[in-house]
């Protein structure tokens, strides 16, 4: 069965053209969009701004936009989700609401719905939005633990979770069909929070972690199709945390991020686990951002 004929759909998580790292906490927080050219690498560009300034929200993705859930807004933690073009850098729109504001949770997306699932404030719960209607998110089950700050990645028919809780090193997942109570499907080699995933569609790349141990820029990567396989996959070019993760076709991306707040963009190969190498800079230093990519 090809891409797009019959029931299938085709699978949308990798990006062939650019990446666009969003919102962060610069002092007071900030609805930057930035660009970045998969085919060249190099420095961002502007590409407007979101609906509302957003750092530590969670990210989806449709074949034509972007979307930003929850996250810190000025002194607040915001509710609602919000989309941007990825064809013109016109300011983001609003659309609708999450079940309750959220913050530091991890975001997911099938070809229809996006998903939401832990964070700080309603650390257990998984919430589902549908694309097309913009209609209010719903409950769509549980975490089988309350967490935080963990990495959200993908296959076409299940959301994984990955390190939520704050440096620990379980992987649940979750299926976008039904709304059960999600499942623990692995365990990474090193505790990570504050990570964020790149995919192939095949597997999730979780980049760098939140403490200085002894790897704190290791990618570990593990395949949906068996889980539990977890395996060393190098080290970014630059130790990082609470950055934007993109995901092209043959890379994963990273922007921004640090305790102090960086500038930087890394990228690796999926395809071998050497070192990932430095490509260009942010128009600005800053972190919580988030990524997308088309």
């Amino acid at each position: 069965v090809g891409p797009g004929t019959g029931d299938i759909q085709p699978y949308h998580g990798t990006g062939s053209n650019y990446g666009f790292a969003a919102g962060g906490n610069l002092p007071g927080g900030t609805a930057r969009i930035e660009k970045i050219d998969f085919s060249s690498d190099g420095d961002s560009t502007s590409h407007g701004d979101l609906f509302e300034d957003s750092s530590e929200g969670a990210s989806a993705v449709t074949t034509t936009h972007g979307y930003h859930m929850g996250g810190y807004q000025g002194p607040g933690v915001s509710a609602n989700y919000h989309k941007f073009a990825f064809a013109n850098n016109t300011t983001g729109t609003d659309v609708n609401n999450l079940t309750g504001a959220k913050n530091s949770m991890a975001g997911h997306y099938s070809t229809s719905d996006g998903f939401v699932s832990g964070g700080h404030t309603i650390r257990s719960a998984i919430d589902k939005f549908n694309f097309a209607s913009g209609a209010n998110a719903t409950s769509h089950g549980d975490l089988t633990a309350a967490g935080y700050a963990g990495a959200g990645s993908q296959s076409p028919t299940h959301g994984y979770n990955s390190n939520h809780g704050g440096n620990t090193t379980g992987i649940e997942k979750f299926a976008f069909a039904s709304n059960v109570t999600a499942t623990n499907v692995g365990t990474t080699a090193v505790n990570h929070s504050y990570t964020s995933c790149s995919s192939d569609g095949t597997n999730c790349f979780i980049m760098g972690r939140n403490n200085a141990g002894p790897t704190p820029s290791s990618i570990e990567k593990f395949p949906f199709a068996s889980e539990s396989s977890v395996s060393y996959h190098g080290d970014l070019h630059t130790s990082s945390t609470n950055h934007a993760g993109m995901s092209a076709t043959t890379h994963g991306y990273i922007a921004g991020g640090g305790d102090t707040q960086v500038d930087h963009i890394n990228k690796f190969a999926y395809a071998s686990n050497t070192s990932g190498t430095d490509v260009g800079n942010l128009v600005s230093n800053r972190k919580g951002l988030r990524g997308t990519q088309y």
